[in-house]
């Protein structure tokens, strides 16, 4: 009879062979392309381009103004390039004086590659009013991220609460 070190079985692959493979030129991406502002009260758009690194640095610094009241929906338009890319999820945190306010964690979904513009509108939501709702501003940090962990987009924007659009 045999013992056990006898029939030991020797691995037939190597630590290499275990670790996920990749075509060459194989390159999964999520180009952001813009985040927009809608509201029934609104009769066009606020739309910001993430594209452009410059604008980006003006939506910090200059805030928009929602009108107080208004319902609102926050919309992400996006595509995919190169491969799939899987549970993609938006994260929003809004702050004002540093506090946190409010925070928005919506699903985007699984895409896979396209050369078609993809558009997700969140849940609508109601603007504060008030008088001490229009008295600052407030910053809303925005993030794209998927299942791998791989952030595709994280910026800073700006807002006040305004009696008008």
């Amino acid at each position: 009879m045999a013992s056990a070190t006898e029939h030991s079985v020797q691995p037939s692959l190597d630590d290499d062979d275990l670790k996920p493979s990749q075509t060459a030129g194989y390159n999964p991406g999520l180009a952001i392309c813009s985040l927009s502002l809608h509201s029934p009260d609104l009769t066009t758009p606020i739309v910001m381009d993430l594209t452009n690194p410059e604008l980006l640095l003006k939506y910090k610094k200059e805030p928009i103004t929602i009108k107080e009241g208004a319902e609102y929906s926050v919309e992400i338009s996006f595509k995919v390039e190169g491969g799939v890319i899987s549970g993609v999820k938006y994260l929003q945190v809004v702050k004002r004086a540093g506090v946190k306010l409010d925070k928005l964690e919506s699903m985007i979904g699984s895409y896979g590659p396209s050369t078609d513009l993809h558009v997700k509108r969140f849940v609508s939501e109601e603007a504060p009013s008030g008088m001490l709702a229009r008295s600052g501003t407030y910053t809303a940090r925005s993030r794209v991220i998927d299942d791998d962990g791989t952030v595709w987009t994280d910026f800073e924007w700006s807002f006040k609460i305004g009696k008008e659009w």
